[in-house]
């Protein structure tokens, strides 16, 4: 039979990873303003696949500076980017802090593209709708 002290550590601990959740969420959309904010677009190359029933991981690399950035990211969603195939696509990144980024699934590298400026570029170099990148950004 459980005790009082017990239960007591059980709620606490429900309670203690309920407020690290909040503010990992808070951290991560904190981010992602920062990105729409400071964003610079390069190449990024999805290496790994991994399809799950909840969610989908992809593994992405891109340079900037000829410093190599690995990353991962996720879809929690099924549906339009269920199945990305491995290749390139536009990644954007925090100008200020250039760790931060987001693959755009949205948007596949053209083959006339073959290699981005070391720095980034200020706007991506195929004419593509803001508003679809923001919204994704959401």
């Amino acid at each position: 039979m459980p005790t009082f002290k017990n239960v007591i550590m059980v709620l606490a601990g429900i309670i203690a990873l309920l407020i690290y959740i909040y503010i990992l969420k808070g951290y991560a959309r904190e981010n992602l303003m920062e990105i729409s904010e400071n964003s610079k677009y390069t190449i990024g190359e999805i290496t790994q696949r991994r399809n799950e029933t909840r969610s989908n991981h992809y593994r992405y690399h891109y340079f900037l500076k000829n410093k190599k950035y690995n990353r991962r990211f996720y879809f929690g969603e099924k549906g339009k980017y269920a199945h990305l195939p491995l290749g390139k696509y536009f990644v954007v990144f925090d100008s200020l802090r250039p760790k931060h980024s987001v693959l755009l699934p949205i948007l596949i590298v053209p083959d006339s593209i073959t290699e981005a400026p070391p720095e980034g570029w200020k706007e991506l170099p195929i004419p593509v709708d803001k508003e679809e990148i923001r919204k994704f950004l959401e």
